[in-house]
C-alpha cells in the first residue's frame, strides 16, 4: 500500500499550489488529477471524465509504488458524489473550500472566463453539501502558508506507512473494552482507522483461516483509506510491523471481570463462551486464566489494568 494524498476543491480554491507544496515537503511522486483526462468529448455515460481520470490514477499510482516512491500527493477536481477507492493505495482526501465570494474573487484574479464563474460556485456548493473528502480546511482568508500548515494538521501523518495495534492477554483482562475504547480516540482524532475482533472473525473456522480473515479484512480497511488497524484478541504473528499491548490484571480482578461477562454485563460478545455458566466453571475460568496469563508474559508491552476503568487505560497509550 502506498499512502496517497489527494487535495481536491472547486476551480480556484488553490488546490494546485497546496499540492505541490505538500508534495515538495513530502516528496514521493505528484499528479495534478486533471492532466490524465484531458480527452473531449465526454465518454458516455462518464461526464466530467471522473471514471476516466480514476482509472488513469490508479494506474499512475501503481507505477509510481514500482518505482518505489514513498507517497503520492495528487492534486485536482474529484467527483462530487464521491470518491471511489484506489486499489493499491491508502487513501486520503482533504477537501479545500472558500467562502463564495473568496472564492469568486480568486477565480475571476486568475483570468479564467467570468461566464463560468456560476457554474464553479455551484461546483463548490455540492463539494460542500455532500461534504466530500476525509478532512475538510477553509481556505477563507488564509495564505498558500496556512493552508498547508493546516492541511498537514489535519491529515496527520498521511505519509506513514498503515500501522497495526493488536491488545492481547488472558481471559476477562478486557482487550475488547480497552482496545475499542483506544479505538474511538483514534477516530476522535481525525484518523481513518479499523478495528476487529479476531474471535469475531473466526467462527466454525480454524486458526489459519482465521488469520486469513483478519488479512483479508485490514486490506479492505487499508484500501478504504485507513491508517490505523485496532485488533484484540489472542495475538498471532501474522503482520511485519505491529505494536502489541498485553493488558494484565490480579486474579481479583480477572475474577470480577469474568463473572460481570457471565452475568451479560457488558458487551454482549456473540458466541461468550462465558455466558451461563455456573460458579464452579467460572472459578476453573479464572484459574485457567492466570495460568494463560502467566504463559503471555512473553508478548508485547505489557499494560497494568489493575484498579483502571477502561477509559483510564486506554487514554494511557500513545495513539
Amino acid at each position: 500500500m502506498v499512502p496517497v494524498l489527494w487535495i481536491c476543491g472547486p476551480p480556484g480554491v488553490g488546490k494546485s499550489v497546496v499540492g505541490w507544496e505538500l508534495h515538495r515537503r513530502a516528496g514521493g511522486a505528484y499528479v495534478d488529477i486533471d492532466q490524465l483526462g484531458i480527452c473531449y468529448p465526454d465518454p458516455a455515460g462518464d461526464h466530467g471524465r471522473y471514471r476516466m481520470k480514476a482509472r488513469n490514477l490508479a494506474e499512475f499510482v501503481a507505477n509510481a509504488r514500482a518505482e518505489g516512491a514513498q507517497c503520492v500527493v495528487v492534486s485536482g477536481i474529484a467527483d462530487p458524489n464521491g470518491i471511489e477507492p484506489i486499489p493499491g493505495a491508502a487513501l486520503t482526501v482533504c477537501r479545500l473550500r472558500a467562502d463564495r465570494e473568496v472564492l469568486r474573487e480568486r477565480y475571476l484574479g486568475r483570468g479564467d472566463r467570468p461566464e463560468h464563474v456560476d457554474q464553479v460556485l455551484r461546483e463548490a456548493d455540492d463539494l460542500d453539501a455532500n461534504e466530500v473528502g476525509d478532512v475538510c480546511v477553509d481556505t477563507t482568508g488564509l495564505s498558500v502558508a496556512e493552508v498547508v500548515q493546516r492541511v498537514e494538521a489535519s491529515v496527520g501523518e498521511w505519509a506513514s506507512p498503515p500501522r497495526v495495534v493488536w491488545f492481547c492477554g488472558t481471559t476477562g483482562v478486557g482487550k475488547s473494552a480497552v482496545g475499542f475504547a483506544y479505538y474511538l480516540r483514534l477516530l476522535g482524532t481525525g484518523v481513518r482507522a479499523g478495528f476487529v475482533d479476531v474471535g469475531q472473525v473466526g467462527f466454525g473456522v480454524g486458526e489459519r483461516t482465521r488469520t486469513s480473515n483478519l488479512v483479508a479484512v485490514w486490506r479492505t480497511y487499508r484500501e478504504a483509506g485507513a491508517r490505523v488497524l485496532v485488533v484484540v484478541g489472542p495475538y498471532v504473528d501474522v503482520f511485519p510491523e505491529v505494536t502489541v499491548y498485553r493488558l494484565e490484571a490480579p486474579r481479583e480482578n480477572l475474577a470480577e471481570r469474568i463473572r460481570q461477562r457471565a452475568m451479560g454485563e457488558n458487551w454482549s460478545e456473540p458466541g461468550d463462551p462465558l455466558v451461563g455458566r455456573s460458579e464452579d466453571e467460572l472459578t476453573a475460568v479464572v484459574d485457567e486464566a492466570v495460568v494463560e496469563a502467566d504463559k503471555l508474559k512473553s508478548i508485547g508491552v505489557a499494560v497494568d489494568t489493575s484498579g483502571r476503568t477502561v477509559e483510564e487505560v486506554a487514554g494511557s497509550l500513545p495513539l
